[in-house]
């Protein structure tokens, strides 16, 4: 995936939840934390790191909106602004880093890396008056989209060393980036040179700049990347046919692949792939939506749901688990898909809705549940045999 740090020691709610309804995983335990608030009435987490931090927002006691990083040890901070009242992370490394985007007391929005010996370091623009970060990698280059001098909008990758380079475009007046590895690979999205408005995905590389990777059918059209592992793999959606988006995964070999639907004329999203290439997405037809794992071995996979006909993953970790949210017979659950068990409900605090967005490597999860009280809070979900 700031300025003066504020740490406020939020009493955590643990509540252990037994799965009966499911023989094979009656012996599962779901510690269900409610990470709290910085004073307001709700907050959300979004990332979660191999050491268990998480990051996310929250209300303040004075209703600003700002950017909060948790830990087991020292509970909720305020990882604070660029002098606004609003910051919001993209995510969180292994080292600690976090990014994001943060309103400044000029009333503009400017990417920030924030670290725990120099807090929240504003990372300029390209001339223009805001930008904004989208993705960075565990070495602290970050990558997002800045307005240069001219007013338009670029894909850029800030660097320690090197400060912001603009990346350029595919030949039109805009750019995006989304993801970076840890090769220092960018994906994102940019207007093509022929006029047409329509997106294409790219990878930049340093040794060979801004590459089209095109459509999945070579027409007039759009695609988008969701995401690039280490492999130099980037699954993405991008028009076909009729304009129904479907998924696709991009090699270097093979080019973009048609990764298909699970349902004729659907409209199919990838949101992201792990070291193992595997594939994570939704798809729908109007409602409900469906979760799918695609993977080489096996095509497109139905996640299922939770009882409630509907079903959005939105994040994989390199164990093949994924995370997401699915409708039950009286709402939204936060959920936990395993080869091994299927779609395992969450749990909530208290309420019966709850959300999941993103998952570690020793299987934690995040988002956010609302409470008897009806607050959202940000939750941390830990599950064990």
């Amino acid at each position: 995936m700031f300025n003066k740090n504020r740490l406020l020691k939020i009493p955590l709610i643990i509540v252990v939840l037994l799965l009966l309804s499911q023989p094979a995983l009656s012996k599962t335990k779901i510690s269900v934390i409610d990470l709290g608030t910085l004073g307001g009435g709700w907050s959300h987490a979004t990332d979660i790191n191999e050491r268990g931090q998480v990051v996310g927002v929250s209300q303040t006691a004075s209703s600003e909106k700002h950017a909060f990083l948790w830990t087991a040890q020292g509970g909720m901070q305020d990882l604070g602004t660029l002098g606004g009242s609003y910051s919001d992370p993209v995510g969180i490394n292994n080292q600690g880093q976090v990014a994001g985007t943060s309103w400044t007391a000029s009333h503009a929005y400017h990417a920030f890396l924030w670290t725990a010996q120099g807090g929240m370091q504003d990372l300029g623009t390209l001339g223009g008056r805001d930008s904004n970060s989208a993705g960075f990698n565990n070495q602290g280059q970050v990558v997002g989209s800045s307005t240069t001098a001219f007013g338009e909008m670029h894909a850029f990758l800030w660097t320690a060393q090197g400060g912001m380079q603009d990346l350029g475009t595919l030949g039109g007046g805009w750019s995006h980036a989304t993801d970076i590895n840890e090769r220092g690979q960018v994906v994102g999205e940019s207007y093509t040179a022929s006029g047409e408005d329509l997106e294409h995905a790219f990878l930049w590389t340093a040794q060979g700049g801004m590459q089209d990777l095109g459509t999945l059918d070579g027409l007039p059209g759009y695609s988008q990347p969701a995401g690039i592992n280490e492999r130099g793999q980037v699954v993405g959606s991008s028009s076909i046919g009729q304009g129904y988006p479907h998924p696709f995964l991009w090699t270097a070999q093979g080019g973009m692949q048609d990764l298909g639907t699970l349902y004729p004329l659907d409209v199919c999203y990838a949101i992201g792939i792990n070291e193992r290439g595997q594939v994570v997405g939704t798809t729908r037809r109007a409602f409900p939506h469906s979760s799918f794992l695609w993977t080489a071995q096996g095509g497109m996979q139905d996640l299922g749901n939770l009882g409630g006909g509907s079903s959005q993953a939105t994040s994989i970790n390199n164990r093949g688990q994924v995370v997401g949210d699915s409708w039950t017979a009286s709402g939204g659950r936060a959920f936990l898909w395993t080869a091994q068990d299927g779609m395992q409900d969450l749990g909530d605090l208290g309420s019966g809705s709850s959300r999941a967005t993103g998952i570690n490597e020793r299987g934690q999860v995040v988002g956010y549940s609302f409470t008897a009280s009806g607050e959202m809070h940000a939750t941390l979900w830990s599950v064990s045999p």
